[in-house]
């Protein structure tokens, strides 16, 4: 399921069943659903309204949605632009308030528990996304970091590790954990594990800067990768350092 379309669960969809008194059909008071989520191994789902101002976390049986647990997120000043949950039920939220961007970390159960970052994040303006370990990544415009699944004794994710990517237009992290970080005129594939550079290669056009990373989209399939920055696509054969087609 796609973040970026919206959604709703309409009263004929007769996977999703209840455990509790709650009627799954009438999920956030029967408000449009804005964002969706599914943890890294698909055995949770957090849903978002903007028009109810909740959260709901659900499990996936067997295919079923069950609700689980509903968090209202009360501020009227604070609007939720991404949400990510690792199979845990942490949940991680980009909002914006006060003409900020905030991250706030919580984990969906009867008692709602913050979580913070350890150390704080500065005023950037991030991408995250969980691995399958429950390991929440934080990606900037030029520094990627890894923060470790959760110290239940002091509420907190702490910082592992982090890799600075310098002269950069923008990156992206696809889902086997690599970086793709674009310059000027190159593309750089890291390992995001190692932080090692495994190729490098020639866009043929001239990339500006991005501001925020979603002007950059890499895809692999088989033995190509596409490239997009803006309007400009490159298509290249995997180790081949020149793209066979520009468009």
């Amino acid at each position: 399921m796609s973040e970026e379309n919206t959604i709703q669960i309409s009263d004929d969809v007769n996977e999703i069943v209840s455990h509790n008194s709650r009627d799954p059909h009438h999920a956030h008071n029967g408000k449009q659903i804005s964002l969706v989520s599914l943890s890294p191994n698909g055995t949770y789902i957090v849903t978002y309204s903007e028009d109810d101002k909740s959260i709901e976390g659900w499990i996936v049986d067997n295919s079923k949605l069950i609700p689980d647990s509903q968090v209202n997120v009360p501020e009227e000043s604070k609007k939720i632009f991404m949400i990510k949950v690792n199979d845990s039920k942490i949940v991680c939220f980009l909002c914006r308030r006060n003409h900020e961007v905030c991250v706030e970390i919580f984990q969906i159960s009867n008692e709602h528990r913050p979580f913070k970052l350890n150390p704080k994040l500065k005023k950037w303006q991030p991408t995250i996304f969980f691995q399958k370990n429950g390991n929440l990544v934080i990606n900037t415009s030029f520094k990627i970091l890894i923060y470790s699944p959760h110290d239940e004794i002091n509420d907190e994710l702490i910082l592992m590790s982090s890799c600075e990517i310098s002269n950069n237009k923008g990156n992206f992290i696809d889902e086997d954990n690599n970086v793709w970080a674009i310059s000027s005129n190159y593309l750089f594939h890291w390992d995001l594990e190692t932080s090692r550079l495994k190729f490098s290669y020639s866009l043929g056009f001239t990339a500006t800067h991005s501001k925020t990373n979603n002007k950059l989209t890499v895809m692999s399939k088989g033995n190509y990768i596409l490239v997009k920055h803006y309007d400009e696509i490159a298509i290249f054969s995997k180790g081949v350092h020149f793209p066979i087609r520009n468009i």
